[in-house]
């Protein structure tokens, strides 16, 4: 059993949903990791009813044969797992794509050492207040998956 310290992680949405659906060997891994406690996974309310949101779009339903039920189960396994934080901070760093301001604001309220995202207006940052901003590859290679 390793003896490190599990690190602080926000995902997008996007990245979010590679891992709620793992269709991939990667994500897969990915999954087993965290469930391992090699990292823990934070959020807000905003994060998971966007995700929600995403997981209701007619091509994500089709592409993953999802119904009702399967959304709903999805939904409450991420949300038992990962830690909630209150959402209190807001911030206004992205300007192009002001949603990705959510994550932002998630790390800083959460402390995460890490913001996993494959969207360039946050990567294009490095670093925000102390959390380093990861591409999936990244997280991969973190976790020696890659």
């Amino acid at each position: 059993m390793s003896s490190e310290k599990p690190f602080i992680l926000v995902l997008d949405t996007n990245l979010l949903l590679r891992l709620v659906l793992g269709q991939s060997e990667q994500s897969r891994a990915v999954f087993a990791a965290w469930q391992a406690g090699r990292f823990h996974i934070v959020a807000t309310q905003a994060m998971l009813a966007e995700l929600r949101r995403v997981l209701y779009y007619p091509r994500i339903r089709e592409a993953f044969h999802l119904s009702d039920d399967d959304i709903a189960d999805a939904c409450e396994e991420i949300r038992r797992r990962i830690f909630l934080v209150e959402g209190l901070y807001e911030v206004f760093a992205i300007d192009r794509n002001t949603s990705d301001n959510i994550f932002l604001a998630c790390a800083l309220e959460a402390g995460a050492d890490y913001l996993a995202s494959q969207d360039h207006h946050l990567r294009d940052l490095k670093y925000y207040h102390g959390t380093q901003i990861i591409s999936w590859v990244q997280l991969l290679e973190l976790l020696d998956l890659a």
